[in-house]
């Protein structure tokens, strides 16, 4: 028993720090276009151990922090999709926690598309 509460500690204790490192590499995506793959890669990681934790919350929010990255990385249609999935989901199962993080990520996909962000403009500037 001490095990899987030790185990379940750590997973927890993993889980916070590749949130602040993903949160990180998301807010220097803006500038920086390799930091929105890191931050994919991140919460691809963060997915295994939600799974591994079984928190289906978690889960959904890190499939939304991956369709961020994927609107940093201007596939807005990917982005889009994983959004209006798990928003159905999330009305499916009734967690209005989720619903909201999928409205506020689905603004910063709008916003993204329509302004873009440093990275995305200076990529079209090199062009």
């Amino acid at each position: 028993m001490l095990y899987l509460l030790m185990k379940y500690l750590e997973l927890e204790r993993l889980m916070w720090n590749l949130s602040t490192l993903g949160g990180a590499c998301s807010a220097m995506a803006d500038y920086d276009m390799s930091f929105a793959k890191r931050a994919g890669e991140i919460s691809e990681k963060q997915m295994r151990i939600a799974a591994e934790l079984d928190d289906r919350t978690l889960l959904a929010r890190c499939h939304l922090y991956i369709a961020l990255s994927a609107a940093q990385q201007a596939d807005f249609a990917e982005a889009k999709r994983i959004v209006r999935i798990i928003y159905l989901w999330s009305r499916h199962t009734q967690n209005e926690f989720v619903q909201a993080c999928c409205r506020g990520v689905r603004s910063k996909i709008k916003s993204i598309e329509l302004f873009g962000t440093h990275a995305l403009r200076s990529d079209v500037e090199t062009l």
